[in-house]
């Protein structure tokens, strides 16, 4: 945060290069983490939350970097590149012949596979920047096994922590996707996130999930429910408690309480 701030009010050229200095290194580091058959037959939960607990149909919003989800949905056959994140313009024309995506992945933080391109394709626009990614057999070891993609990976598009977040514009067509789901949502399920107050647009998806008639109900999975939950209790002055169903404990440990929960 302060770097950004400081790079913000400043001319100087080195900060800015620190700052995508520290982009790269994040953006190598998750790449580690992926998927495989292997990870998936030795995990009996990680087996069942795949095939299980995600639907057709269903919009995920995550803030991880690393391809791992997104990689083990591509296994049990409920992601593929044809719109599996989300936007048209993420390289769709080359992925046409596949279907679309039965789950969508939202990942507003951008991503270790996602790079930054010179200009919107097709386009007479030179000097806007647009979001792509890369796409072989490392990171989706089913859909790419025999197709590799990529450009620009010494761009990797992530939005580092920080509270001065100013994503790109293709980031915020995908916030607009998540605010169109969550006024369609039957469920909001939340695992894993603390829900922090720099992140405040997880605030206004909650408010504009609980403002809809329809919705189910709130499940927070973590292995202390009652924090995230206490922060959006405080938020809101009506009563919400009613709409939500806190299950304590790592997903490992919980996902058959999960499944019972939301089927």
């Amino acid at each position: 945060s302060k770097l950004d701030i400081e790079a913000a009010s400043s001319s100087s050229e080195h900060l800015k290069l620190l700052r995508h200095e520290v982009e790269k290194e994040l953006a190598e580091y998750f790449k580690k983490y992926v998927a495989s058959e292997n990870l998936l037959k030795s995990s009996s939960w990680a087996n069942d939350f795949f095939r299980n607990a995600i639907s057709e149909g269903d919009v995920v919003i995550s803030l991880n970097y690393d391809c791992a989800f997104e990689g083990m949905l591509d296994l049990v056959g409920k992601w593929t590149p044809n719109r599996g994140y989300g936007i048209d313009f993420f390289n769709d024309a080359l992925f046409s012949g596949q279907k679309n995506s039965p789950v969508t992945v939202l990942k507003i933080h951008g991503s270790a596979n996602f790079y930054e391109a010179n200009s919107y394709p097709l386009t007479d626009k030179p000097k806007a920047n647009s979001i792509g990614f890369i796409f072989d057999k490392n990171i989706f070891p089913k859909s790419a096994e025999h197709t590799y993609f990529g450009n620009d990976i010494n761009k990797p598009y992530i939005i580092a922590p920080s509270y001065v977040k100013i994503p790109a514009l293709a980031i915020n067509y995908l916030m607009l996707q998540a605010m169109k789901a969550s006024t369609v949502a039957k469920c909001l399920i939340i695992i894993g996130c603390g829900l922090r107050p720099e992140d405040s647009f997880l605030t206004l998806l909650i408010t504009s999930f609980l403002n809809t008639k329809e919705n189910k109900g709130i499940v927070i999975v973590d292995p202390k429910p009652k924090e995230p939950f206490s922060n959006i209790e405080k938020y809101y002055e009506t009563d919400v408690t009613k709409s939500f169903m806190l299950i304590e404990g790592y997903i490992e440990n919980t996902i058959d309480q999960l499944i019972t929960t939301i089927k």
